[in-house]
């Protein structure tokens, strides 16, 4: 059974078509600059640390690491790869230019090349819009 259809003027449409404002209690915010950030506000709570910047600083402090500890220790170069690999993917997530370094690296012989150096210093300069 359909209910007979009523008139209403066009107060009563204006009184539906009204935004109904909820309080920002009820949204779990004790005001309004808490529920949204200002701006600027990444770089005051830790932005530095997702800069190219500090990418590039960190990455180059691996791969200097990674590149002295393979001429050091010659017989570990399989292990020190799998960990300069690891960071980088950690540092700069998933590239195609980690790969094409990998690569090399896994040959015997190569790993005496400066590759993971050359590797930061290029992630750095892409990272910074110079690339």
């Amino acid at each position: 059974m359909v209910p007979p259809a009523t008139h209403q003027g066009p107060e009563a449409q204006k009184k539906r078509d009204v935004a109904v404002e909820v309080p920002v209690e009820v949204l779990g915010a004790a005001s309004a600059s808490e529920r949204v950030p200002p701006v600027g506000a990444e770089a005051e709570r830790g932005g530095f640390r997702k800069s190219a910047a500090f990418k590039a600083m960190v990455s180059l402090a691996v791969a200097g690491a990674a590149d002295a500890l393979e001429v050091a220790f010659p017989p570990a170069w399989l292990l020190i790869d799998a960990c300069a690999t690891t960071a980088f993917f950690l540092i700069w997530g998933l590239r195609w230019e980690i790969a094409v370094v990998l690569l090399p690296e896994l040959i015997p012989g190569m790993n005496v090349f400066p590759s993971w150096t050359l590797l930061a210093l290029y992630l750095g300069k892409k990272g910074a819009g110079n690339g």
